[in-house]
């Protein structure tokens, strides 16, 4: 998911090119295109960087700056890394020292198995589909504690955030692997750069996160051909479908 957002590279079946040197590096990137545009860039992950490669195609990929969680401050955790409440305050404060304009990348991880994100139980049972709603109820509190806080920082006016996950999940409903529904998952733009007459609009054009760099930059005016498996999801002319694959 993480290479499809920001390289527009599709995923495979049992392999994954993030974990392949001499492959990664080869690709292109979002930051590519954003830093020859005068972006500064900075990217926080919880967890730990040497998982899957992720911050060596972090910085490969062009980032200046990659925090793991050996370089974010924190007081709890869950078992697979920093809880997403910290994270997104560190991130919001360090915020203040990166030059604007900026790319700012951050994971939430406390809805990753095994969902022992803090917080009150607002699901009731002991179950994984109830533990796995709990923790995406976290995860989605902390984000609206997030926005309510950055919305008095001075470069809130002038950013467009992009809200997706890197993939669907099992629980809770059960989906089988080949179903389309199961491959499901949220891509929000948000922000007061958006004008107000496309505020709230649903786009129902199928996509997945190889849209994510043309739809982008096409918005910003940057050029976006470099990345041959991306399509611009505004582009009322783009055809309408979704690649998924599963073995």
């Amino acid at each position: 998911g993480l290479i499809a957002i920001l390289s527009a590279f599709p995923a495979q079946p049992k392999t994954s090119i993030v974990r392949d040197f001499g492959k990664f590096e080869k690709l292109n990137s979002i930051l590519s295109i954003l830093d020859s545009a005068g972006y500064t860039s900075a990217a926080y992950y919880g967890a730990n960087l040497n998982f899957a490669n992720t911050g060596s195609y972090l910085r490969a990929k062009g980032f200046k700056k990659v925090l793991g969680e050996d370089d974010i401050p924190y007081t709890e955790r869950t078992l697979w890394g920093i809880y997403d409440e910290q994270v997104l305050q560190y991130q919001a404060k360090d915020l203040k020292n990166i030059k604007q304009p900026f790319f700012a990348l951050t994971l939430t991880i406390s809805s990753h198995e095994p969902f022992d994100a803090p917080g009150p139980v607002v699901f009731k049972g002991s179950d994984l589909s109830q533990k796995y709603r709990n923790a995406v109820h976290y995860t989605d509190k902390c984000l609206g504690d997030y926005f309510e806080k950055v919305k008095a920082e001075p470069w809130f006016n002038n950013t467009l955030f992009i809200l997706v996950a890197d993939h669907s999940h099992f629980y809770p409903l059960g989906r089988a692997d080949n179903s389309p529904e199961r491959h499901k998952i949220p891509f929000l733009f948000y922000g007061n750069v958006i004008k107000p007459e496309y505020r709230g609009k649903v786009n129902t054009k199928f996509g997945s996160q190889t849209d994510i760099a043309a739809t982008l930059l096409s918005q910003l005016s940057l050029p976006s051909k470099a990345f041959h498996w991306s399509k611009d999801l505004l582009n009322p002319s783009a055809p309408s479908f979704a690649f998924y694959s599963y073995d």
